[in-house]
């Protein structure tokens, strides 16, 4: 909606979701550096297992001189414990050292990468190392409550094709339960907190939507967001009461729209004939929306615009 000559106008918003370029840099961003201490435990052990196996295979070809495809067989017998190579008996005593310390390390990091595969089967996996749940940490909404509100708030945005996630308080919460299946990544925690807000790229983000249940907790997550990251877009779910007004007047925190106004107008209008299906404020006046796209402020009969 924007200004018109004769009135307000509805404009579309312009939407650009993510090209195939910042989907592969989220998806990457999110395996190298994931969210969750399983995952991150996990790709840990899986680096360093393939990071020892290169060393041994460089080292293999440089001081016995075999090929790359000898150097490997005889680094993945190393690694995986089964025994060295052996030309390493006739090695220097150097190289021999060398290659029982990659066999220790590389059962280390065996051990590391089961763990992480064993707690990533056991535990709830809220947030997934790739695909569409994955942990994106540029140009996304950070959606705090995942409440019926904040539940049709990420599913519309998922709808829209914007990277978004959420954050919820209660692990054992009644849709954190049901989040994977509609594929929404989910961060457990207070969403208030600085911490949080920092590990889930708030200074990066697109906006913050405090949707709670409790208009209190929101606006202390906003103040929250705002001491976080000065600049950054947010969305405030609250009603009409003293707590919002007096905040409003006190702390700058957004454009304020009345939905309770906005919703009981257009349910009045409906229920004297109207045959609108949006509403919507503009300077203190709410405007219907016709199927056809006509705008006409609310006038019951009678009534004064």
């Amino acid at each position: 909606m924007r200004a018109g000559p004769d009135g307000p106008v509805i404009a579309p918003l312009k939407l650009h979701p993510p090209g195939i370029a910042a989907r592969l840099r989220a998806q990457l961003g999110s395996i190298l550096l994931p969210y969750e201490l399983s995952a991150r435990i996990l790709i840990g052990g899986l680096i360093g297992f393939h990071a020892v196996l290169l060393l041994d295979m460089v080292m293999t070809m440089a001081v016995l001189h075999e090929s790359f495809f000898e150097a490997f067989y005889s680094a993945t017998k190393a690694i995986v414990t089964v025994g060295p190579n052996p030309h390493v008996d006739d090695a220097p005593s150097w190289f021999q050292t060398f290659t029982a310390c990659v066999m220790l390390t590389a059962l280390a990091f065996t051990a590391v990468f089961t763990a992480g595969v064993v707690n990533r089967l056991i535990d709830r996996r809220l947030v997934a190392i790739c695909g569409r749940r994955c942990f994106v940490r540029n140009d996304h909404v950070v959606v705090v409550g995942l409440g019926q509100v904040g539940l049709r708030l990420c599913l519309l945005l998922r709808e829209l094709r914007q990277p978004m996630l959420a954050i919820e308080s209660d692990r054992e919460a009644d849709y954190v339960l049901c989040a994977k299946d509609y594929g929404i990544p989910v961060v457990i925690g207070p969403g208030g907190s600085r911490f949080v807000l920092k590990r889930v790229a708030l200074g990066r983000a697109r906006a913050l939507a405090a949707v709670t249940s409790d208009e209190v907790a929101n606006i202390a997550i906003v103040v929250g967001a705002h001491g976080c990251c000065e600049g950054v877009r947010t969305v405030l779910r609250a009603g009409r009461g003293e707590m919002t007004n007096e905040t409003r007047a006190l702390l700058k925190l957004g454009v304020v729209r009345d939905v309770y106004r906005i919703g009981g107008t257009l349910r009045a209008a409906v229920a004297l004939g109207s045959q609108a299906t949006e509403a919507f404020l503009y300077e203190h006046v709410v405007y219907l929306v016709t199927p056809e796209g006509r705008i006409e402020p609310f006038a019951p009969a009678g009534v004064p615009a």
